[in-house]
């Protein structure tokens, strides 16, 4: 009896070209081996792609934020320091009458009017370094608008008050009336030009407290001033659930607390709020926004950004 042998199955080799040495691999793994090599090349390649996109995309928002601030000084550099000229002269102005209300003092001038034109000097000195702030570093613009404006009203009280007091010396008022006429009229035209129609936040319901009923409570700084018996609707802010508006606004207290539905009213420091459906704002999971819509934005190619005097100084 004879054996056979089965011929050798014969195997072929390649030659693989790229690597410290010459190799010789089997087919499969010649294959494998492009495979591998066409990925990488090809996930190097991508990544490559991406990254110069990511870098692109960097580069332009630098450049539009830049072209943004450079917008601010632009439009505004001129506003700002005719404010800055005008409340330079008035807290000078302010010394002088300060000096000189002090060396009539024995003629019935009280030191409470020293004080005053003193607070004038000093709040026009204040407002003049926050305009040169919003002309250095153009961020929160309108973070920055507002606290001018609260300075500049806090400002013309002061100089009210002093004009009250300073009943010796009024021939000098009129001089001064004018330079925080100006300073205020060049900011009315900044703020038309800088301050946004709106901001908008999320509202700290964590820290409300139900007030009574459907009405729930929260003191929280919504960039906007209140409600008052003067002035029923001043407030400016809109309030929202889940992105969806609720409102009315400026309801009725009693109608927020026996009917709820999303009535609101921000009277004071306060708002005074219900969700849309009754529920508890505080746990219902929803997420609770604002708007605080700018007030007495002119339009600057108006007319009556020019021509509007904003104080009311008699």
């Amino acid at each position: 009896m004879m054996l056979q042998h089965e011929p050798d199955t014969e195997v072929k080799l390649y030659r693989w070209p790229w690597g410290p040495r010459q190799q010789f691999v089997t087919k499969r793994m010649l294959f494998f081996r492009v495979f591998v090599y066409a990925g990488t090349i090809g996930l190097a390649f991508f990544l490559g792609v991406f990254w110069a996109t990511v870098q692109d995309t960097s580069s332009r928002v630098s450049h539009i934020e830049s072209v943004e601030k450079d917008a601010i000084k632009q439009c505004c550099v001129k506003d700002v320091r005719t404010a800055q000229e005008a409340l330079t002269k008035l807290s000078v102005d302010a010394q002088k009458l300060r000096v000189r209300i002090s060396g009539i003092g024995k003629n019935g001038v009280t030191t409470e009017a020293v004080s005053y034109a003193r607070s004038v000097e000093e709040r026009a000195r204040l407002v003049w370094d926050q305009l040169e702030s919003l002309l250095q570093d153009s961020d929160e613009p309108r973070r920055k608008l507002r606290d001018i404006r609260i300075n500049l009203e806090g400002l013309k009280e002061q100089f009210q008050t002093a004009e009250v007091c300073c009943a010796a010396t009024r021939e000098t008022l009129p001089v001064l009336r004018q330079s925080l006429q100006t300073a205020e009229r060049r900011f009315q035209i900044i703020q038309a030009r800088v301050s946004p129609a709106y901001i908008e936040g999320d509202m700290n319901v964590a820290d409300a407290v139900q007030e009574a009923g459907y009405s729930y409570v929260i003191k929280q700084d919504f960039d906007t001033d209140g409600d008052t018996t003067d002035s029923p609707k001043a407030s400016k802010l809109k309030l929202y659930e889940d992105g969806l508006a609720l409102g009315p606004a400026h309801s009725n207290h009693a109608e927020i607390r026996q009917y709820g539905r999303g009535r609101y009213s921000h009277w004071g420091n306060a708002l005074y709020f219900s969700s849309s459906d009754n529920s508890d704002p505080t746990t219902n999971k929803r997420r609770y926004t604002y708007r605080s819509y700018s007030d007495g934005a002119l339009d600057p190619a108006s007319p009556s950004a020019t021509l509007r005097d904003p104080l009311t100084l008699k």
